[in-house]
């Protein structure tokens, strides 16, 4: 009632999966190209989870695989029916453990490198991260529009990975602007500054954790 053809649809409390199962019927109705959205906590009850009962895998995320592909049931007279598929397709994911605490710190366990990576790149560009790009030795992690994106960061927190002159002058890349995020940076602003002029680059610098967006 309240969808246009190009509509994305999210339902926060999804269940087992009904507002997917509408927006699949409708497009195939009509031929449109809605998207939808779902949320559902693994367990709706305490006794989900201590059977283990993973509502999201087991019922929701199942029903929308099935109504996509087609599938068969038997009736309360024991005759076999079919269903053919809706069609479309849809992706499966489970939200993984937070990086930050209350206070956009990194508590007493730190994310790894890689999770760290990911999470930057994506906040920067809005691009899944690919991990084939990434560079621990130089730190970088992808690119993207003509910047270069770089993690200094250690995540077993007895040293930290500096951002300075040395760094910079080593770096061997074809993009004119670096993004650099770092857990120390040891390098005055004017140093930066006559770098940049004389590597004809833009170099924005953002400390871990503090300024992560």
């Amino acid at each position: 009632m309240a969808t246009n053809e190009d509509s994305l649809i999210l339902d926060s409390f999804a269940g087992s999966g009904t507002t997917a199962h509408s927006v699949l019927a409708l497009n195939k109705e009509d031929g449109g190209k809605r998207k939808f959205i779902l949320v559902q906590q693994p367990h709706d009850t305490k006794e989900n989870e201590k059977e283990k009962l993973n509502i999201c895998e087991k019922i929701t995320a199942e029903r929308v695989r099935r109504v996509i592909q087609g599938y068969s049931y038997t009736t309360a007279v024991g005759k076999k029916e079919k269903v053919e598929g809706l069609g479309g397709s849809f992706t499966y994911a489970s939200v993984g453990k937070p990086l930050f605490g209350e206070y956009r710190n990194f508590g007493k366990e730190l994310p790894s490198y890689e999770d760290l990576a990911k999470y930057i790149f994506y906040t920067e560009t809005s691009q899944e991260f690919d991990r084939k790009t990434l560079d621990e030795k130089t730190g970088k992690i992808g690119e993207r529009g003509g910047v270069s994106y770089y993690l200094l960061y250690s995540p077993n927190g007895s040293k930290g990975r500096a951002l300075d002159m040395e760094w910079l002058g080593s770096l061997k890349d074809k993009n004119k602007n670096l993004v650099v995020y770092c857990e120390k940076l040891w390098a005055h602003r004017s140093d930066l500054t006559e770098y940049e002029r004389k590597a004809g680059r833009n170099v924005r610098v953002m400390t871990v954790p503090m300024q992560l967006k």
